[in-house]
């Protein structure tokens, strides 16, 4: 003779929340950690950039007219401004992309 037992709701999962709410968190999926990863990469990258234009800036500034200082100043200060451009013209081309594709890759990481 066998006994069979059965537990109600197994296999089932209740969260307990009422419908709409929403549930799962920050890292519910995949792609809402890529998307955090990407942001925070992307807001780093503009804020170091940005740093390394103010202190090339006041570098340059505080040379006191020695030619080896201001060369090297100079030189941080032209690839930091690089640096920023090509963060900004990689939303570009990746919105160039996307249209050739035919579908928006920037609203994947930066929408909800």
């Amino acid at each position: 003779m066998k006994i069979a037992l059965t537990i109600p709701g197994y296999g089932q999962v209740d969260s307990g929340a009422p419908g709409g709410v929403p549930t799962g968190g920050l890292f519910g999926t995949g792609a809402n950690i890529v998307r955090v990863i990407v942001i925070f990469l992307v807001l780093a990258a503009i804020f170091v950039a940005l740093y390394y234009i103010l202190i090339a800036g006041l570098n340059l500034i505080t040379s006191r007219g020695h030619k080896e200082n201001i060369k090297n100043n100079r030189e941080a200060l032209v690839y930091a401004v690089l640096g920023l451009f090509f963060i900004f013209m990689s939303f570009f081309f990746i919105n160039l992309l996307g249209n050739f594709a035919g579908f928006n890759l920037i609203s994947i990481f930066f929408s909800r």
